[in-house]
C-alpha cells in the first residue's frame, strides 16, 4: 500500500494540471506531518500545539498505512527517516514548479518542521538553500532581496514567479520556534546544541532585518513615479514587487517582536520595520488613483486630509501577520503590566499608528472568519483553535473598551482613534460568535468575563454587556467620555442587538432594554443621523420581541407632525413623544426605520398565517368533522384565538400606515417604498381575509376582532390611501420633482468637471 501510494504521488507531481501537483503536495506534507519517525520522544521539539485540521481518523489511517512492519525498532526507525529523507528530497524538485504549488510547500513544512524533529535540520536546509537563491549577501550591490528574480515577464504579461513572503514567512516561524524550544530548554537546565544550519538561518533572518529596515523604495526601484497602471507589464510587475516587499516587511516585524525577548532594540526596530511598511502601502493605495485622471492639484489635497500614521492594510492586500502574533500584539498593547515590559512596550505604545494598523489587520482577520470560518494563517487551524483565539482577542478588546486606558499621543488625524477601533473589532467579533459558533456563545461570554460564576446564566451575562454598552451610550449622549464620540453609537447600538437574541422574550432583562432605549429616544435630541437611526432601530426591534408594538403608532404621529400632512391647509396636531425625531431625523432616517420595521411585522404575520393554514388545512378538517365534531369545534376554537392574537397585532400597523399615507414624504425612495408597504399590507390583508372564509365555515359566527379590524381598515386606511395617490400624480408635485432631479445632476456634473 506505501509503495503504491507513493507512486501515485510521485506521478501526480509532475502533472501537467497545476491542480494536481497541489493535491500531490498536500499529499507528500500529510505523510511527512503524521509519520513521525520513531525514537522522536515526546520531551522533544517536536511536542507542540500546531495540529493539522484533517480529521484524527484520516491521520490515523495514514499512520497505519504508511508505517512499515518491523521486528526491529532501531531498522524501523532508521527505515522511517530515510524514507522522510526521500519525501523531502522529492519537494525539493517542486522548488522549479509553478508559484501556487511552492506557496502550498511553504506553508505546510512549518507544521512538518514542528511536528517531526528529527527531519527537522533537513527541512530548514531546504529552506535556507531556497531563500538564499533571492537573499543579496553584499550590501554593497543592492538590496537584501532581489525582488526581480521573483517575477517574470512572459508574453506582455507579469506573474509572481516565487513566493517569497511565504518562503520568509515559513523561514521565520521555524526559527522562531526553535528559539522558544531551546529556550524552554535552558530554563530548565538542559544544555542545547544548535546544528550549524539554524545559526546560519538566524544569521540571514538578522541581516535581512537590520537591512530592511534602513532600505528605502528607490532600492528596489519602486518610488511615486514608478509605473503602477493595471494591465500592462511593468505596471503589474511594481505591484507584484510593492507587494513582495510589504509582506517581507510584515513577516520580519513579527519575527523581530517573537523573538525579541521585550528588548527596547526590538521593539525600535519593530517600528522602522512598520514605517517602512506604511511607505509601501500608501504606495500602492496612492498611485492608480493618481494615474486615473486627477490632477496634482487633487492628489495633494487627499494626502493633507489623510493620516500616514494610520494605513489602511485591509483596503490593500491580505496581511502576513499570523493570528497568535496579532493577539500577542494586542496583548502587550493594551494588557501586558509586567515591569520589565514596560519601558520597551511604550515605544509601541506610543505609536498610534502602529497600534491602529494592528488593530485593522485584526479587523481583516475577524472578518475572514465571519465570511469564510477561516483566515489566511501560515498554518491551518481547527475550528476550537480559531474559537479560542476568539475568546482571547475578544477579552482584550472588551478590556480595552470598558477601561480606555490607551490614549493616542499626538493625534492629529481625523480617522477612528484606538478606542473606536477596539469598539468595531469587538461588534465584528459579537457577529462572528453568532454566526460561526452559535452553541459556544456562552463559553465566549464567560472567557471574555472570567468574572461570571459557574450558575451564571446566559441571558445576564449577555445583560451584563448590555448594561456596560448602554452606559457607554448614556454618557455619548451627555458628553462626559471622550473616548468615544455620537459616530460610535451605531456599532453600541449593533453590539447591543446582537446581545439581546441571547435574551429571553418578555424576560424582566429585555424590558429593562426597552424601557431603556425607549428613554433616550423621548428625551435626548440627537443631531447625528446614523445615530439617530440606529436608536430608532434598537427601539422598534425591543418593542417587537417585547410585544410593545404599540410604539409604531406613536412614531408615526411624530413623523407625521414633523413633515407636515399632504393637504396643506390641514394642521397637525402638536403631540410628540420621541425627542430624537425632528423634522431633519423623520424625512432622512426615521420614516425608513419605521417602514423597514412594519415590513418585518408583515413578514412575521405572513409566518403565522401560513402556520395556522399548514395546521388545519380543510382536508383534515373534513376529516374531524367527519369522525368527531367536538374535537374538529375544539381546535376551531384554538384556531379563532390564533386568529384573534392576529388581528390585535395588525391594529397598530393599520393605524401607523393611516399616519402615514397622510404625511408629506418628500418624492424619491421614501415615496416609493412607502408605497411597496401598502402594497404588501394590503396583499397581507386579502390572505388573512380569506384564511377567515374558511375558518368561519366551522364557527358560523363573525370575529369581533376581524370585524373591527376591517372597519379600522375602511374608515381610517383606504381614504386616506387614495388621497395619497392623488397627491403623488399631482402634475406639479411631479414636475417640481423632475426639475429638482435636473437640478442635482447638473451639479454633480458641475463637481466633476471642478475635480477634472
Amino acid at each position: 500500500v506505501r509503495d503504491a501510494l507513493l507512486l501515485v504521488l510521485r506521478k501526480s507531481l509532475f502533472s501537467r494540471q497545476v491542480e494536481v501537483r497541489k493535491i500531490a503536495v498536500g499529499g507528500y506534507l500529510l505523510l511527512l506531518k503524521k509519520f513521525n519517525v520513531l525514537g522522536s520522544g515526546g520531551g522533544s521539539v517536536e511536542s507542540q500545539s500546531s495540529q493539522l485540521s484533517s480529521s484524527q481518523s484520516q491521520s490515523q489511517q495514514v499512520q497505519v498505512e504508511v508505517h512499515p512492519s518491523s521486528s526491529s525498532a532501531a531498522a524501523s526507525t532508521s527505515g522511517n527517516e530515510a524514507l522522510c529523507l526521500e519525501i523531502l528530497g522529492i519537494l525539493r524538485r517542486c522548488l522549479s514548479q509553478q508559484d501556487e504549488v511552492k506557496a502550498l510547500l511553504y506553508e505546510g513544512l512549518y507544521e512538518v518542521f514542528c511536528g517531526n524533529v528529527k527531519i527537522a535540520e533537513s527541512v530548514m536546509e531546504l529552506l535556507v538553500k531556497q531563500l538564499q537563491v533571492y537573499y543579496q549577501e553584499e550590501e554593497d550591490l543592492g538590496p537584501p532581496i532581489k525582488c526581480e528574480l521573483c517575477v517574470t515577464v512572459s508574453g506582455g504579461k507579469a506573474t509572481r514567479r516565487e513566493p517569497l513572503v511565504q518562503l520568509v514567512q515559513c523561514l521565520q516561524l521555524c526559527m522562531g520556534h526553535f528559539q522558544a524550544k531551546a529556550a524552554s530548554r535552558e530554563r530548565e537546565g538542559q544544555e542545547v546544541s544548535a546544528p550549524p544550519v539554524m545559526g546560519e538561518a538566524n544569521s540571514i533572518l538578522q541581516s535581512l532585518v537590520e537591512r530592511m529596515a534602513s532600505a528605502d523604495m528607490e532600492d528596489f526601484e519602486l518610488d511615486r513615479s514608478a509605473d503602477f497602471t493595471s494591465g500592462s507589464s511593468v505596471g503589474d510587475k511594481n505591484r507584484i514587487t510593492c507587494l513582495a516587499v510589504a509582506g517581507t516587511y510584515e513577516t520580519l516585524l513579527e519575527y523581530c517582536y517573537s523573538t525579541g525577548d521585550f528588548r527596547k532594540e526590538s521593539c525600535v526596530q519593530c517600528l522602522k520595520l512598520f514605517d517602512k511598511c506604511v511607505k509601501v502601502y500608501d504606495l500602492l493605495q496612492e498611485k492608480p488613483r493618481r494615474q486615473e485622471g486627477a490632477g496634482p492639484g487633487g492628489v495633494a489635497a487627499r494626502r493633507a486630509g489623510s493620516s500616514s500614521s494610520a494605513p489602511v492594510v485591509t483596503k490593500v492586500a491580505c496581511s502576513s501577520l499570523s493570528l497568535r502574533c496579532i493577539i500577542s500584539l494586542l496583548h502587550s498593547l493594551f494588557i501586558d503590566v509586567t515591569p520589565s515590559h514596560q519601558e520597551p512596550l511604550k515605544v509601541l505604545r506610543e505609536s498610534s499608528g502602529f497600534v491602529k494598523y494592528i488593530l485593522e489587520v485584526a479587523q481583516q482577520k475577524i472578518q475572514q472568519i465571519h465570511d469564510k470560518g477561516v483566515c489566511s494563517e501560515p498554518f491551518h487551524y481547527s475550528p476550537s483553535k480559531i474559537f479560542k483565539s476568539c475568546c482571547s482577542m475578544g477579552k482584550i478588546l472588551f478590556r480595552q473598551v470598558e477601561t480606555g486606558s490607551h490614549r493616542d499621543v499626538g493625534r492629529r488625524d481625523k480617522g477612528k482613534s484606538v478606542q473606536e477601533l477596539c469598539l468595531d473589532v469587538f461588534s465584528l467579533l459579537l457577529q462572528t460568535i453568532k454566526i460561526r459558533y452559535p452553541s459556544d456563545r456562552e463559553a465566549f461570554f464567560s472567557n471574555v468575563n472570567p468574572d461570571f460564576g459557574e450558575e451564571t446564566k446566559l441571558s445576564e451575562k449577555a445583560h451584563f454587556f448590555i448594561k456596560h454598552f448602554q452606559r457607554l451610550i448614556t454618557a455619548v449622549l451627555n458628553g462626559t467620555v471622550r473616548e468615544f464620540v455620537s459616530r460610535d453609537i451605531p456599532t453600541l447600538v449593533a453590539c447591543i442587538l446582537q446581545l439581546t437574541s441571547d435574551l429571553a422574550p418578555e424576560s424582566s432583562e429585555l424590558e429593562q432594554v426597552f424601557q431603556w432605549v425607549s428613554s433616550q429616544c423621548k428625551e435626548q435630541h440627537i443631531d447625528d443621523l446614523n445615530a439617530s437611526k440606529a436608536l430608532l432601530s434598537l427601539l422598534l426591534s425591543t418593542s417587537v420581541q417585547t410585544g410593545a408594538i404599540k410604539v409604531v403608532r406613536r412614531l408615526s404621529r411624530d413623523i407625521h407632525f414633523h413633515l407636515g400632512d399632504i393637504d396643506e391647509d390641514v394642521e397637525v396636531e402638536a403631540q410628540t413623544c420621541f425627542a430624537v425625531v425632528n423634522p431633519r431625523t423623520a424625512s432622512s432616517c426615521a420614516t425608513s426605520v419605521l417602514l423597514g420595521c412594519l415590513e418585518q411585522i408583515m413578514a412575521d404575520a405572513e409566518w403565522v398565517l401560513a402556520s395556522m393554514r399548514s395546521e388545519h388545512s380543510p382536508s383534515l378538517l373534513e376529516e374531524e368533522l367527519l369522525l368527531d365534531g367536538d374535537t374538529s369545534t375544539d381546535q376551531a376554537t384554538q384556531s379563532e384565538s390564533k386568529f384573534t392574537s392576529l388581528c390585535d397585532a395588525l391594529k397598530p400597523v393599520v393605524e401607523a400606515f393611516h399616519e402615514l399615507v397622510q404625511c408629506n414624504v418628500p418624492t424619491g425612495p421614501l415615496t416609493e417604498g412607502l408605497l411597496k408597504g401598502i402594497t404588501k399590507f394590503y396583499g397581507l390583508l386579502s390572505n388573512v381575509a380569506k384564511y377567515y372564509v374558511f375558518l368561519y365555515a366551522t364557527l358560523q359566527h363573525i370575529s369581533i376582532n376581524f370585524r373591527k379590524l376591517t372597519d379600522m381598515i375602511g374608515t381610517h386606511l383606504s381614504q386616506q390611501v387614495y388621497a395619497l395617490l392623488s397627491h403623488i400624480q399631482d402634475p406639479e408635485r411631479v414636475l417640481d420633482a423632475e426639475e429638482e432631479g435636473q437640478e442635482k445632476k447638473a451639479k454633480k456634473k458641475g463637481k466633476g468637471g471642478d475635480k477634472a
